[in-house]
C-alpha cells in the first residue's frame, strides 16, 4: 500500500497536467491516500472496500489551482491529505474535575470550649500550581500574607516595607469552581513561609480547596488548605492547616484618576524591561504618539540606552472607558469587545490610551513624561508575569502638579483551565 501511494503521488509530482485532467485519476490517488490511513489504523478490509469501489469517499477532492489558475496535482492531493488528517473524531468530552467534601466542623475550639453554631467557609479552585506559585512572587515584598474571601472572590494584599511596591491580587468569584457557604467575609493573615513549602507540592493536576469555619469571633480559627488530584480516585491528597496570625497589614490606597495608559503584549515589553533593569539602577518611562520609550542611564551617567517599541494612539469610545477595562477583566465576552478595540497594528506592540482624566484636567501627554523608576522594583513587578500566562499589560500615568503619581500596572492572567484573575501593581517613582 505505501509503494502504490508513492507510485501516484511520484506521478502527479512528474505529470501534474495528466493527473489533473483526469478526474479518475484524482479520484484514484485519493482513494489510496485514505486506504493507506485504514491501513495505518487498523482496518485493512475497510482499505480494500474503498479501493474496490464498494465504499465511496465521505466528500470529493477539491481541486487546488495556482495563482494563475491552472490546476495543481500534487498540491490537490496534500491538501486533501491535510484535510483527512485533521478530520479525526472529536475529542471526548474532559472528565468532571472532582470536588472534594466539605469538612465537618469541629464541635469544640482548641482549648476546649464549645463552639457557637456557624458553617465551614469553602472555596475551590481547580488550577492550583499557578495560584499557589503565585504566591511564591510575594517572598520578595514581605513575611506575612492577608487573605480576604469577599462577595466578589478571593483578594491578597501585599507592599513592600520601603512602602515603594504594592501588589493587589484578584481572584473573581466566577473563577472558582465552588464558593460555598460565604456568609460573610473571611479574613486572616497566613505567615508566608508555611505557604510556599505547602505551595511546593502543587501540581499541574491538583485542585486547592481553602476552608474555615466560619462563625462569630473565629479569629483564631486556622485556614484549612487542600490539594486534590482532579480526577476522584487519584492519590495524593495533600492538607494543612494554618494558624493565622495577629498583626495589621494596612496597605496605602490610590483613589485619583490617571490621564494615561499603556496597553502592550508581556512577551516584548518584559523583555525590554528586564534587558535595562541589568544595566541601569533606574529608568526613565515616556511615551509619544508613536512610540514608548525606556532610557536608561549607566553609572557613570555616560552611557545611556534607549529601546523604542513602536505604539499606536486609539481611543475608547465614552461607554468603554476606566470602568469598562476593570470590569472586564473578569468578563470573557466583554473583553474581547475591548480587545477588538485595542487590537494593535501589525507593527505595533502597544497602544497608547488617552483617559478621560486627561481631557478633563488638560493634561497633554509631555506633562507625563516624568517618570523615572527604580529597576529592581520594576522587575520584581513584573516577575508576577511569570507565574501563569500573562494575556496582558497595562500601565497607567498620572501627574499632579508636574510631579509623577504611582504608576498602576494591571496584568490579566489566564491559566491552562481558562480561570482568570488579575494582579494590580502600584510602582512610586522616584
Amino acid at each position: 500500500m505505501n509503494s502504490l501511494f508513492r507510485a501516484l503521488k511520484q506521478k502527479a509530482v512528474e505529470n501534474e497536467d495528466e493527473i489533473i485532467a483526469s478526474s479518475d485519476a484524482i479520484n484514484t490517488l485519493e482513494k489510496a491516500r485514505e486506504a493507506l490511513i485504514e491501513v495505518e489504523e487498523g482496518r485493512a478490509e475497510r482499505a480494500s472496500a474503498l479501493l474496490d469501489g464498494k465504499i465511496e469517499l465521505h466528500e470529493p477532492l477539491p481541486v487546488v489551482r495556482d495563482g494563475d489558475g491552472k490546476a495543481n496535482g500534487f498540491a490537490t492531493i496534500m491538501a486533501g491529505s491535510k484535510r483527512r488528517r485533521t478530520q479525526v473524531a472529536p475529542a471526548a468530552p474532559a472528565a468532571p474535575v472532582y470536588e472534594p467534601p466539605i469538612a465537618l466542623r469541629k464541635p469544640t475550639r482548641a482549648g476546649g470550649s464549645p463552639k457557637p453554631s456557624g458553617v465551614v467557609f469553602r472555596a475551590l479552585f481547580v488550577d492550583a500550581r499557578p495560584l499557589m506559585r503565585l504566591f511564591d512572587n510575594f517572598s520578595n515584598l514581605t513575611d506575612n500574607l492577608p487573605f480576604e474571601f469577599a462577595n466578589d472572590g478571593l483578594h491578597v494584599r501585599a507592599q513592600d516595607l520601603a512602602i515603594v511596591l504594592m501588589v493587589s491580587v484578584h481572584v473573581p468569584l466566577a473563577a472558582f469552581a465552588r464558593y460555598d457557604n460565604f456568609v460573610g467575609g473571611v479574613q486572616c493573615v497566613l505567615s508566608r513561609s508555611p505557604l510556599l513549602k505547602f505551595g511546593r507540592g502543587a501540581s499541574n493536576e491538583h485542585t486547592v480547596q481553602f476552608m474555615r469555619d466560619h462563625y462569630e469571633g473565629n479569629g483564631g480559627e486556622p485556614l484549612c488548605l487542600q490539594l486534590h488530584p482532579r480526577r476522584k480516585n487519584a492519590l495524593g491528597t495533600i492538607a494543612e492547616w494554618m494558624t493565622p496570625i495577629d498583626v495589621d497589614c494596612d496597605m496605602l490606597e490610590f483613589r485619583f484618576p490617571y490621564h494615561y495608559a499603556i496597553h502592550c503584549a508581556p512577551e516584548h515589553f518584559v523583555a525590554s524591561v528586564r534587558q535595562l533593569a541589568d544595566r541601569s539602577k533606574f529608568m526613565q518611562l515616556s511615551i509619544c504618539d508613536e512610540k514608548v520609550v525606556f532610557t536608561a542611564v549607566g553609572e557613570n551617567e555616560q552611557a545611556i540606552t534607549l529601546i523604542e517599541l513602536p505604539a499606536i494612539q486609539k481611543k475608547l469610545r465614552r461607554k468603554q472607558k476606566e470602568d469598562l477595562l476593570v470590569a472586564a477583566a473578569h468578563d470573557d465576552e466583554l473583553w474581547k469587545q475591548v480587545e477588538d478595540i485595542l487590537a494593535p497594528e501589525p507593527r505595533c506592540t502597544s497602544v497608547i490610551e488617552r483617559l478621560p482624566a486627561a481631557d478633563t484636567g488638560n493634561i497633554a501627554m509631555k506633562d507625563v513624561n516624568c517618570y523615572s523608576i527604580a529597576s529592581g522594583y520594576l522587575r520584581k513587578a513584573f516577575n508576577f508575569t511569570t507565574t501563569t500566562n500573562c494575556v496582558g499589560i497595562t500601565i497607567e500615568m498620572a501627574v499632579d502638579d508636574g510631579e509623577a503619581l504611582p504608576l498602576r500596572i494591571s496584568l490579566r492572567h489566564r491559566t491552562a483551565q481558562n480561570q482568570t484573575y488579575t494582579t494590580t501593581i502600584h510602582l512610586m517613582p522616584r
